[in-house]
């Protein structure tokens, strides 16, 4: 990755409550961040040009600005006292600059800190419920791997009272900084924060803890972990079931729905990979509900074991290798994931990236409205069709590329209908970067999607037109329309 140019050259000024400011500054308090090496606009491109569209953020503040043609950034409402900006740009490597605010100019003396960490894991670990022994043990996997100084993985650990005694039995939840040690069976790593009584089904929770582990360990990478029980895009409770979102909470109970995960992510950090640690969360609706979010997502068709991921062999290989690009490090979750179960199992896991989603829904917009015609005249080769799809341990969930091929097979003398299976079949083979399955899945191909009978849809059909997935496509007018 290229370097910054010119870092020993760079100053910066911050203007606080000045009645003068660069055009399209707000009034009243303001500081405005000039990125100066030499007295020119910040060269933070390769090419030596001024970055366009850098980031500038204060930390902690959520106070955020992006540069303009000159390689200028103006920053608002920026309080007086010791600060710290972060400046990062596509392609090169992140700066963190120290600074003390104080009315009028103020000149940045102190040396740029270039940002050197290649590597930032969040780990969002809800042991609030009875995976709480499975986090005690992914804890101390993590501690197999070597310390690094290009990897930092940071955990946030919430512990329930009832299902692990060891280890202190503490509950609440903790802020780790994972460290080296030889014991299996205890957790040495420092605390770094005692949080006490956390909410870990809270959108905000989660939202607070990416932001402070991006603030804490700044990095070129950042590769966010959601660990605990997952259950698709259904909510909680639905038609009377006990259903799942994703970080179920049964000391609060409560959990982060499908709904909330595009404001849970939207803490102001670029993520670079986002791993469900959680069942059945690579469906094509959750997906497309946080494709803003970041560009790579891992995750699981399956219900995976309790177990979790492999964080041995996944901490290992990226300490060994901290250069990996996001797409490589996403791929190699989920690769090592099969590996670790085996060849003979139900696991399946892959890489979906988002910037191919789009494509994704329009195709199955497309197949949506190519089978509606066919709904009540060819009902019962499409329930064949719909039945006979690979499925997972909600029956509903149906890997998308089988089912499209199956409604192909159904309908072989409707043209449009075979045009559209073929656009989805090659949608998802574009969005799916990597894709590992066991034997006992031979039908997967990445992505699923909810397909269910006719008789259990209406109970889920109000929540499920709330997804960014059905008002974007014809598939929950397909749904509706099954009569078998």
């Amino acid at each position: 990755m290229p370097r910054l140019l010119a870092l020993c050259a760079i100053t910066a000024l911050l203007l606080v409550g000045c009645t003068e400011s660069r055009p399209g500054a707000l009034g009243g308090i303001t500081a405005t961040v000039f990125l100066t090496p030499g007295g020119t606009a910040l060269t933070l491109t390769p090419d030596g040009t001024p970055a366009v569209g850098a980031e500038v953020r204060v930390e902690n503040l959520g106070i955020r600005a992006l540069t303009d043609a000159g390689g200028h950034a103006a920053l608002t409402f920026v309080p007086t006292g010791a600060q710290t900006v972060f400046i990062s740009y596509p392609g090169v490597q992140s700066l963190a600059v120290p600074v003390t605010v104080a009315p009028g100019l103020t000149p940045l003396t102190a040396p740029p800190v270039a940002v050197t960490r290649r590597w930032t894991v969040l780990i969002f670990m809800n042991g609030n419920n009875d995976l709480e022994p499975n986090g005690v043990d992914n804890m101390n996997q993590l501690e197999t791997a070597p310390d690094s100084e290009a990897v930092t993985t940071t955990v946030q650990f919430a512990r329930s009272p009832l299902f692990d005694t060891t280890n202190g039995n503490w509950t609440g939840a903790r802020r780790f900084k994972i460290e080296h040690d030889a014991d299996p069976q205890a957790i040495d790593s420092p605390v770094i924060e005692d949080l006490g009584d956390v909410d870990m089904g809270q959108p905000a929770t989660l939202r607070t803890f990416i932001a402070w582990g991006a603030a804490r360990y700044p990095a070129q990478h950042y590769l966010l972990v959601i660990w605990n029980h997952g259950s698709g895009w259904k909510s909680r409770a639905s038609a009377g079931a006990l259903t799942r979102g994703v970080s179920f909470d049964d000391v609060h109970n409560s959990f982060i729905s499908t709904q909330q995960l595009p404001a849970a992510l939207t803490a102001g950090v670029p993520l670079d990979v986002t791993a469900f640690d959680a069942s059945l969360m690579q469906m094509l609706e959750i997906a497309y509900e946080m494709r803003a979010a970041c560009p790579f997502i891992v995750g699981s068709e399956e219900s995976p074991p309790a177990s979790g991921y492999p964080y041995d062999r996944i901490q290992r290989d990226l300490v060994a290798a901290p250069t990996m690009a996001p797409r490589d490090a996403a791929t190699m979750m989920a690769r090592e994931t099969l590996a670790a179960y085996g060849a003979g199992t139900d696991i399946t896991q892959s890489v979906l990236e988002t910037d191919r989603l789009d494509a994704l829904a329009g195709a199955l917009d497309t197949l949506a409205g190519a089978l509606l015609p066919h709904a009540a005249p060819d009902a019962a080769a499409l329930a064949v069709a719909r039945d006979t799809t690979e499925h997972y341990a909600q029956l509903e969930y149906k890997d998308l590329a089988d089912y499209a091929t199956h409604a192909a097979s159904a309908l072989s003398g409707d043209p449009a209908v075979q045009a559209a299976a073929t656009g989805v079949t090659t949608a998802v083979t574009q969005a799916t970067v990597a894709e590992f399955h066991g034997a006992l899945h031979p039908h997967s191909h990445g992505v699923s999607i909810y397909l269910p009978t006719p008789s259990t849809y209406p109970a889920f059909a109000a929540n499920y037109a709330t997804l960014d997935l059905t008002q974007r496509t014809r598939w929950a007018t397909f749904l509706g329309a099954q009569i078998e």
